[in-house]
């Protein structure tokens, strides 16, 4: 029997990386008497950063006292399995695919946007489609966030217990989804496929 797709666990972003890369640095380590040398260059054993990984000035609030540190870029803003679908049996990753897609268009429209205004542009101008895009990507990054992941995820017993429960139980059972994150899951992936304003109305 062939496995299933995305069985694995992934690290899901609610930040997408190429936002994150605008406010990184590349890390930057010299062992004690080594000498440069071509090639990527060893690993630090204490950090797991190889030099040259794009990593992010943080603030870490895991001690007692907060202190001042570097995270990677592919390990910063984001959850394990943060959308991983298990009704979806043909792919659990499905939604994380779509939002791939996304956030690759996305990423040329502001890479469009960025170089227009950095060669001294006063003013841009974007297609209807473009503009639509945009639109829906703000839209689903305020749905994707830290505080929703939280919400529909429930507390330690899987339940949502926030202000609105007794509304989202009645709409649950109304449609009969069995946990809480199945209504997220379903409200992302209406907004992917949304179409946006076409024809212009």
């Amino acid at each position: 029997m062939a496995s299933l797709q995305g069985s694995q666990p992934e690290y899901h972003h609610f930040i997408p990386q190429f936002i994150l890369e605008n406010f990184s640095h590349k890390y930057s380590f010299s062992p004690c008497g080594s000498k440069s040398a071509p090639g990527r260059g060893k690993k630090n054993k204490k950090t797991n950063f190889y030099p040259g990984d794009p990593v992010l000035n943080i603030i870490d609030f895991k001690n007692e006292v907060p202190q001042f540190s570097e995270s990677p870029v592919k390990r910063t803003f984001g959850f394990m399995d943060m959308c991983r679908d298990i009704s979806n049996i043909s792919d659990y990753y499905y939604l994380e695919k779509e939002i791939g897609k996304l956030e690759s268009w996305v990423s040329v429209i502001i890479a469009g946007i960025r170089k227009a205004l950095e060669s001294g542009k006063s003013g841009i101008s974007i297609l209807r489609n473009e503009r639509g895009i945009l639109r829906k990507f703000v839209f689903l990054m305020k749905c994707w966030g830290q505080g929703f992941h939280g919400s529909f995820h429930g507390d330690e017993s899987g339940n949502h217990n926030e202000d609105d429960k007794d509304c989202f139980k009645k709409h649950m059972q109304e449609k009969e989804y069995q946990n809480p994150v199945d209504v997220w899951f379903r409200s992302i992936k209406t907004i992917l496929e949304l179409k946006m304003d076409l024809k212009g109305k």
